[in-house]
């Protein structure tokens, strides 16, 4: 079984043209797929009884080195009786989501969706608040349900692909996904 082991890594290696450093191989993750599957997941929209409603949209793609989370930026936009005109550009938000691979699906999720900073133009403080209690729900919403990258199944490189990543990380500047026999 541990040679079949080998004889997988290898070939995966080959296929998908690894490179070894210190934490064994990596294969690096497109930043420009996650974003374009990121941007799928948006708009989103969340409503307070009828008071007001809060949308997050245009999402973009933070990546820190050496961060568990990826990062997220989104405009906001509010609507409510309370503000002037129908729909108001409310600011934007800065967020920050954990990675999460699941093997047998081979895909990447983000999960734990934290918003770490809001910042609100114009809007009057009553609404502001009811915003940024909102926040967490819309940036958040269906988040952990929806695979932001999924390893394609129809073809052989992607299948060994899928076989042999064991975690992810942020390094560089770039999603790294660590490669190495199941443990």
């Amino acid at each position: 079984m541990k040679r079949l082991n080998l004889i997988v890594l290898s070939a995966a290696c080959a296929l998908v043209a690894c490179s070894s450093g210190p934490d064994g191989f990596k294969l690096e993750i497109s930043a420009q797929r996650l974003q374009a599957k990121l941007s799928e997941q948006f708009p989103k929209e969340e409503c307070r009884a009828v008071l007001v409603c809060l949308s997050a949209h245009s999402p973009q793609l933070v990546l820190v080195d050496g961060s568990p989370r990826i990062g997220l930026k989104v405009a906001l936009a509010a609507r409510s009786p309370l503000i002037a005109g129908a729909t108001a550009q409310a600011g934007t938000a800065t967020a920050s989501a954990k990675l999460r691979y699941v093997r047998t699906e081979a895909a990447l999720y983000l999960d734990d969706v934290k918003v770490d900073e809001i910042k609100l133009n114009g809007v009057p403080d009553a609404v502001g608040n009811a915003l940024r209690e909102l926040s967490p729900a819309v940036i958040g919403k269906n988040m952990s349900a929806k695979p932001i990258y999924q390893i394609p199944a129809d073809k052989l490189t992607e299948k060994l692909q899928a076989l042999v990543l064991r975690d992810v990380q942020i390094q560089g500047g770039k999603i790294v996904a660590l490669v190495g026999l199941p443990g």
